[in-house]
């Protein structure tokens, strides 16, 4: 839902079926909902820049903060990342905390492991980390491989938030001369 803090949002849901063309009624409900403040922010840095600009065979250092805002204490925590970009090298993921298979473009880091995700107090902050490898060869094979974005998204419930780097690229000049 998108919205300002403080904005009322109304759904309304109607059950029925359709008799000869005609909608009949069965059940009709509507209930309201506020957006509030986010309680969770999350921000990102790689290889300690908030906007950093990756080259292919770059290794990443992500640091990933999460910090609670609101007015109450969080427990039991569980956050999860997710890649998206076909330049990341996913067989060098390293990640100690992180639950993640080998090759794959998800980790998850729960409170079991993370003392900061056990319990994160009002205006306390946590951290979690991980590091991979970017492919050296740009496969360029037309126009959507331009202006390369390498995407990860963050996941921790109630919070949620995608975030981007770009990707230089490799310039080749060739000459010839007779």
């Amino acid at each position: 839902i998108d919205g300002d803090v403080g904005e009322q949002k109304v759904f309304k849901a109607s059950f029925g079926m359709w008799t000869e063309g005609k909608f009949v009624m069965l059940k009709e409900a509507t209930k309201g909902a506020e957006i509030i403040k986010p309680t969770i922010y999350l921000s990102q840095l790689v290889n300690g820049f908030s906007d950093y600009s990756a080259n292919p065979g770059d290794f990443l250092h992500y640091e990933v903060f999460f910090k609670n805002i609101g007015s109450s204490p969080f427990e039991n925590l569980f956050l999860a990342i997710d890649l998206d970009g076909s330049l990341f090298d996913l067989t060098t993921l390293q990640s100690p905390d992180a639950d993640y298979h080998q090759g794959d473009s998800s980790m998850i880091w729960d409170w079991k492991k993370n003392s900061q995700l056990r319990f994160l107090d009002e205006n306390e902050e946590g951290k979690v980390e991980f590091w991979i490898n970017l492919k050296e060869d740009l496969s360029i094979t037309g126009s959507k491989d331009k202006n390369l974005v390498l995407k990860n998204s963050v996941n921790l419930s109630p919070a949620k938030e995608e975030f981007s780097i770009k990707v230089n690229s490799k310039i080749n000049l060739g000459q010839q001369v007779f």
